[in-house]
């Protein structure tokens, strides 16, 4: 009865460590996922598409084709989006949505998203609409 005691006791031992170690690598995969500098590279790069769109009249146009080929020409290959523009016009002392307007690739189930944001004004004789560009930038 003693021998067989031992062998059950090795065996839960083994077992034990090898339930452990599968554990730690399976702990530091995840963690690995979820490293900061990925989040960090994801919201800087979505912060400098939003930035060249503005700058370059793009984000303001309005023009559908334009605003996707700039959006697919400024995302790095490794990396997609989906960009929302939601437009306000001013109209007595506050503003009103007229439009919501969608652009670039369906967000994919299960991956990492981030958001970015960037607001601008379309300037005529006077201030006569508000935009808000949300962009949700994801790796592929």
């Amino acid at each position: 009865m003693g021998r067989g005691f031992v062998f059950a006791m090795d065996a839960a031992v083994a077992l034990f460590v090898m339930v452990m170690a599968l554990a730690t690598i399976g702990y530091f995969s995840y963690q690995a996922e979820k490293s900061p500098y990925s989040k960090i590279q994801l919201e800087r790069t979505g912060d400098d598409v939003l930035a060249v769109m503005d700058m370059g009249g793009v984000l303001g146009s309005g023009n559908r084709t334009l605003i996707e080929r700039e959006l697919n020409r400024t995302l790095p290959a490794n990396m997609d989006g989906r960009l929302v523009i939601s437009t306000y016009y001013r109209e007595g002392q506050g503003f009103n949505l007229i439009s919501i307007d969608e652009y670039g690739s369906a967000q994919p189930q299960g991956a990492s998203v981030y958001e970015v944001g960037r607001d601008f004004l379309g300037i005529g004789v006077r201030v006569s609409n508000y935009s808000a560009a949300r962009l949700r930038i994801w790796e592929k």
